[in-house]
């Protein structure tokens, strides 16, 4: 390993990086155009403004070419893309699995699952602000090692507690009800709880840093390279949640559940070690991730503190702690006054939904005698579907513009949700309705949503990334992207809420139209957001000449 590791990085130091050596902007520019320049979308500016704006320092660029040419190092694309097959793998298999183990072992209560996600959801919706920070305070590679080994570490840990409930069950029932269970039980359910949360978190710093961080450092201003980068992750994402499930039901159905935990575990801790190396690969193959980053700095005043405050630490830490919930109300106040707010508020309203086939919507199905292989394979055709998206994106981008794929985007998952809804109700009325047409309406309906919500859920992240990317405030970028999670993390978490108050199969359909006007109030928040950006929403003034010519004619 580390003899890997070490010729990688002195393959690094031969590598070809460009460097230019920039001159310092005179002062009558700054004071005069600067301000003017820097507002200006990127793509408007000549090169020597762009030029203007770098430090007076030596500036390594993309190694394998110019700004906007799409290029990357190959190497250090495959590793970063390596790396993020494996962590995605891990989480869409824990996703999976999670709740199939604990479906087996809580047989009789839907309870043990609903908190589970609850609770675990809360805790990141609380802190994964915190979470961000801590991409924005620390070096990029070692705080990104630290979520990758925490994610691993909890996993793992997850994993164990539910094989010593498995071992429990064989001996003790525990489906019957939380009524039922003793001490141990209570206290083993309540290290995966904890352990979840720590899941969880982790996840989120370990994708605010991969998926929001990195790879606009990388691209360092490419708009080809970030597109590229940002297809690439997305069509990882779709592949492993369309195989992951398929393995972890293979697994299940040929050694069982029990000794399919100990494979999880196992493969977390295997998976750990791989994904440091290959992480710090990505990080020596482009060395823009090695630039210092801002200090984050707030608007509280340094020495605000008398000497009497420093001597008591009860005191200090006090003031410690109300400047922090200072600043983080001050990143929430920047956040919610951007112009790309109303986007992270559409994409969180996705988020209130049970028709996703997550653990709520597999305990469902599994309750209408559907079999876990079936499952598993519809769960692949709408991740199939959803691989269209990252076609239809950058088609769009080009052929459409972002704000405006972004609409059709949305409004055909909204549209193709109706039909899911209706059959639920049809199905809701007894076993002979449940009809051929139903189940293409429900299954086929998923599957055609899919397309529109992963396009836009990459029109999204595009807007999201070339925002912040491009703009002064550095320093907490990444704080502020990844309050996002923040507000995405709610909308999950009310959907538990909703599911632990409708907690009855038959209930369901009440849970899924509810998850209907949530995307439908997703829809309606994104037409304001084009409103505002494009001055229209439709063009009524090129239709109604259209329709005069016409009639002319």
């Amino acid at each position: 390993m580390t003899h890997t590791e070490t010729c990688l990085e002195e393959n690094c130091a031969h590598s070809s990086v460009l460097y230019i050596q920039t001159r310092p902007p005179s002062t009558r520019s700054l004071s005069t155009s600067s301000a003017n320049q820097n507002q200006r979308p990127l793509g408007q500016r000549s090169d020597q403004e762009i030029q203007d704006t770098i430090p007076d320092q030596e500036t390594p660029l993309l190694q394998n070419g110019p700004r906007r040419s799409g290029k990357l190092d190959g190497i250090g694309l495959v590793c970063y893309a390596l790396q993020h097959v494996s962590s995605t793998w891990a989480a869409g298999s824990f996703s999976f699995a999670s709740y199939l183990f604990l479906a087996d072992i809580f047989k009789m209560t839907l309870l043990p699952s609903a908190v589970l996600g609850f609770v675990s959801t809360g805790c990141a919706c609380i802190l994964s602000g915190e979470t961000g920070k801590t991409i924005d305070k620390y070096p990029r590679l070692a705080i990104t090692r630290f979520w990758i080994l925490l994610q691993k570490l909890a996993g793992a840990i997850v994993y164990a507690f539910i094989t010593s409930l498995f071992y429990r069950s064989q001996n003790r029932d525990l489906g019957s009800g939380v009524s039922e269970w003793d001490a141990t039980t209570a206290l083993t359910y309540g290290g995966i709880l904890f352990f979840a949360c720590i899941l969880n978190l982790s996840t989120v710093g370990v994708l605010t840093a991969t998926e929001r961080d990195w790879p606009v450092t990388i691209a360092a201003r490419d708009t080809k390279a970030l597109t590229r980068i940002n297809l690439i992750v997305r069509r990882i994402d779709l592949f492993s949640k369309l195989f992951s499930p398929m393995v972890v039901t293979l697994f299940t159905a040929t050694i069982g559940n029990q000794l399919t935990a100990l494979v999880l575990l196992f493969v977390n801790i295997a998976t750990a070690i791989f994904e440091l190396i290959w992480i710090k690969v990505v990080y020596n193959r482009f060395p823009n991730l090695a630039a210092p980053k801002p200090t984050p700095s707030t608007d509280e005043p340094t020495a605000s503190v008398s000497s009497a405050e420093r001597s008591t630490r009860l005191k200090t830490a006090y003031a410690a702690f109300t400047r922090g919930i200072k600043a983080h109300a001050l990143n929430w106040k920047q956040f919610t006054q951007h112009s790309v707010f109303l986007t992270s508020l559409s994409i969180s309203f996705l988020y209130l939904t049970v028709l996703s086939f997550d653990g709520n919507m597999i305990v469902y199905l599994k309750s209408r005698g559907y079999s876990d292989a079936f499952i598993a394979a519809m769960r692949g055709l709408n991740v199939l579907t959803g691989l269209l998206g990252t076609v239809v994106m950058p088609l769009g981008e080009r052929k459409l513009g972002l704000v405006r794929t972004g609409s059709w985007a949305i409004w055909s998952e909204a549209v193709t949700l109706i039909p899911v809804v209706v059959s639920l109700f049809l199905a809701g009325q007894g076993s002979a309705s449940e009809t051929l047409l139903t189940r293409v309406m429900l299954f086929g309906g998923m599957a055609a949503s899919r397309i529109g919500l992963w396009t836009f859920d990459l029109v999204q992240l595009t807007i999201l990334q070339r925002a912040f990317g491009d703009e002064s405030h550095t320093d907490n970028k990444n704080a502020l992207m990844s309050l996002q999670f923040s507000l995405q993390n709610m909308g999950d978490l009310l959907k538990y809420v909703i599911v632990i108050s409708l907690s009855r199969p038959d209930q369901f359909k009440y849970a899924a139209l509810m998850s209907a006007i949530a995307v439908l109030c997703g829809a309606v928040l994104w037409l304001a957001y084009a409103k505002r950006e494009r001055g229209h929403i439709i063009h009524a003034r090129e239709i109604l000449e259209a329709v005069k010519l016409k009639k002319r004619r």
